[in-house]
């Protein structure tokens, strides 16, 4: 062999491992990245369940209002009412006392 079949070759073999050494680092890189997606992916499902569970504790609070409200209306009625019959009360009472003097 001359030496420019020698130099051939080794230039060969050096970019031989170059090439390989590429591929190494290229795969390397995609698991990286492959590994930050998962990771990115997994914090959006955590924050996905955050939310509905969020959600969820402010429709029941939602609920709970509402029905408070429902609750405060029916005893504004009663004491309406009540206040009524108390009016009512004290003009007999009134009259009552008026036809004893």
């Amino acid at each position: 062999m001359n030496k420019l079949s020698i130099v051939l070759i080794v230039i060969v073999i050096i970019l031989g491992i170059a090439l390989v050494g590429g591929l190494i680092y290229y795969n390397g890189q995609i698991e990286n990245y492959k590994s930050q997606i998962s990771e990115q992916k997994n914090r959006l499902e955590n924050m996905g369940n955050q939310m509905l569970e969020q959600e969820a504790q402010i429709k029941t609070l939602s609920d709970s209002n509402s029905s408070s409200t429902e609750e405060i209306n029916m005893l504004n009625e009663k004491i309406e009412g009540l206040e009524k019959d108390i009016a009512e009360l004290e003009e007999k009472l009134r009259v009552a006392e008026e036809a004893n003097e």
